[in-house]
């Protein structure tokens, strides 16, 4: 069963491994987006905090 809910502390490993993932990317295509540092850990957390934020999981395993 999927579910899309709000992104707990516990998925901010996840979420910074995803950024900067996606940061490399669009390093590597010329795209300038997200090339100031930010989302970094500090600013994804407080987004967790201020729950704007969301995953969507499947049986209990994070998809982001």
């Amino acid at each position: 069963m999927m579910n899309y809910r709000f992104a707990t502390h516990e998925d901010l490993p996840a979420l910074v491994q995803m950024s900067r993932q996606a940061v490399a990317n669009f390093r590597a295509r010329g795209i300038k987006q997200w090339q100031g540092g930010e989302p970094n850990k500090d600013s994804l957390a407080a987004g967790i905090d201020r729950q704007v934020i969301h995953v969507l999981e499947e049986d209990g395993t994070c998809l982001l």
